[in-house]
């Protein structure tokens, strides 16, 4: 890691030195300084894969330090801690507050997370004619896991002549190293998959400045943040296999693919670095005609260094609340945004056929069709949420009573979900209550019920119409081709309810120092909006838990959970479409 490693290792030790020094000095006022500092060791044991059982957790074993030293002085309060068992599990810790006028936080945490390695040993399959689905693996002793670190800071400065108004300083350090799996595949000849080591050598720096003011009504605050985010880690390479025609494996299908092996080595597996700029305001006013008021703006633009693209967010926000008797509670919250992302051409690599009819020709010359396109974000979109809710307490043992009303709307600029509608309009009404009806006991029900318009779907997405003849030859004028059967769908598919209700209750009861949990879940939605559309899904689940504290250093659990899911919904199988 770029953020040194020994970092908490030094502090321990520079601690370890100077804590004498304020411990001594306390003796005359033992309440302005406390420390402890602890020296163990550890170790662990391992059966079966770590991946599975210690994902972010180290198993070497080795020593554990921690220290803890917190001090009040005339000039302020100081605060560290400190605790590290390897390179790769440490926590660190250490807040300043001079005089407050200056306050600083820092921290700093770094972790293990084992990814798991896939043996890839499902890709071994033939058939009788020849087509052949198999993998390589290039890296088999490939150890695929990731040291991850995270240094965050912030200062706080507030000016005795100017208290109303505090300048905030952040910072944030995110690195991440080590290797992840990285799976490639191969056509036409064969469906060959390759794995190779990836290495990752990541970091994402933030840097932030924002300024408060905060009056008698209510307060103001504006922020900007700056985020870079690299990758030192270099592309990896592949040589795609030969373009071969997977029965007689013969040249035949070069002008299928953009890429075999005759164009040499090709970068895969490339990471874009970033660039992105966040301006926040927000404003918080304590009575708005009775109602306490935040609003808020967060305008957002990020660019892919090695394109040039960029992606713009822009969001607004407004909530107020009032109570409007002593027993009613009104609420709303609202948020509008939009996405915009750069349009990109894209030209496909068009290769000539090598043999047979299509020697000389591309694809395109061939059949009259045109691969290359123009991108538009299907993200592009302007979105408007609502949410609603009106609240009676009818009183500590009778609980409270909550309606609720929320309203999203999704318009799409470069996506139909039905033809010729592009927006989605959901509205969900609830009824809920909660209560303590005796001591040590809580209930909680909710019912919830959803109309969606023209939920997301892919329009044309499966049950093409198109009847192929019998053809001797794929090189048949007549046989018909795989975006011929593409444009011959009908079938709007989805996974998304257009009606949908839910209920939930649950149940806490304390007893006996022991806590008794039970909580259930019903759900039940459907969607036949489109052509041939018919998906629903009915899912139940049930958890009971008891848990119990028998000394302060011991506790137990047994939780039991069921579940039982119903799912339905056409399936179109393209045996060989083209």
């Amino acid at each position: 890691m770029r953020t040194p490693k020994a970092f908490l290792t030094a502090t321990l030790i520079a601690v370890l030195l100077l804590l004498p020094a304020p411990l001594a000095a306390a003796g005359a006022d033992p309440t302005s300084t406390q420390g402890s500092v602890e020296v163990g060791v550890w170790d662990a044991s391992t059966d079966g894969s770590p991946d599975v059982v210690s994902e972010y957790e180290p198993d070497q074993g080795g020593a554990d330090l921690a220290v803890e030293v917190e001090t009040f002085q005339d000039w302020g309060h100081l605060f560290l801690t400190a605790h590290g068992r390897a390179a790769n599990d440490q926590a660190f810790e250490l807040g300043l507050d001079v005089g407050r006028s200056v306050r600083t936080h820092t921290t700093y945490t770094a972790l293990l997370h084992r990814l798991g390695r896939d043996p890839l040993t499902n890709l071994e399959a033939a058939t009788q004619h020849g087509r052949v689905v198999w993998h390589t693996d290039l890296s088999p002793e490939g150890r695929y896991e990731i040291d991850y670190g995270q240094l965050t800071h912030r200062t706080e400065l507030q000016f005795p002549g100017a208290p109303a108004l505090t300048l905030g300083l952040g910072y944030r350090l995110q690195e991440r190293e080590g290797f992840k799996q990285a799976l490639t595949v191969s056509h036409c000849d064969s469906c060959h998959v390759v794995s190779q080591s990836r290495p990752i050598d990541e970091s994402t720096e933030d840097a932030s400045l924002d300024a408060t003011w905060a009056f008698g009504g209510g307060q103001v605050k504006a922020s900007f943040l700056h985020r870079e985010l690299r990758d030192s880690a270099p592309a990896l390479t592949l040589v795609f296999d030969d373009a071969l025609q997977p029965e007689l494996r013969t040249p035949l299908f070069d002008n299928r693919l953009s890429f075999d092996s005759a164009q040499g080595p090709q970068e895969v597996h490339r990471r874009p670095e970033l660039t992105k700029d966040v301006i926040k305001l927000e404003v918080a006013l304590a009575d708005v005609a009775g109602f306490a008021v935040d609003l808020g703006g967060v305008w957002t633009s990020t660019e892919n260094e090695g394109t040039g693209l960029t992606s713009d967010y822009n969001g607004y926000l407004v909530s107020a609340t009032r109570k409007l008797k002593e027993s009613w509670q009104l609420r709303w919250r609202a948020r509008a945004y939009s996405i915009d992302n750069d349009d990109v051409f894209v030209d496909i690599a068009e290769p000539a056929g090598i043999a047979g009819p299509h020697l000389g020709r591309t694809y395109r010359q061939a059949y009259g069709f045109d691969p290359d396109y123009l991108r538009r974000s299907s993200l592009d979109r302007q979105v408007f949420e609502s949410k609603t809710d009106l609240s009676y307490r009818m009183g500590k043992k009778a609980g409270t009573f909550k309606l609720t009303w929320d309203l999203e709307s999704i318009d799409r600029d470069n996506y139909e979900v039905a033809p010729g509608e592009t927006r989605t309009t959901e509205n969900v009404l609830g009824l809920s209550w909660w209560g303590r009806p005796r001591k040590g006991m809580r209930l909680r029900a909710s019912l919830r019920h959803g109309e969606v318009d023209h939920p997301f779907a892919l329009v044309d997405g499966g049950f093409s119409t198109l009847v192929s003849p019998m053809v001797t030859s794929p090189f048949a004028p007549q046989a018909a081709q795989y975006f011929q059967f593409q444009d011959a769908r009908v079938a709007e598919t989805t996974a998304a309810p257009e009606t949908w209700d839910e209920l939930k209750a649950s149940l806490s009861q304390i007893f006996d120092g022991k806590t008794l949990s039970v909580s259930y879940r019903y759900w039940d939605g459907d969607n036949d909006d489109g052509d041939f559309t018919d998906w629903s899904r009915t899912q139940q689940s049930a958890t009971a838990s008891l848990w119990g504290m028998p000394a302060p250093r011991w506790q137990w659990n047994l939780a039991y959970t069921w579940q039982d899911t119903e799912l339905g919904f056409p399936i179109f199988i393209p045996i060989f479409d083209g």
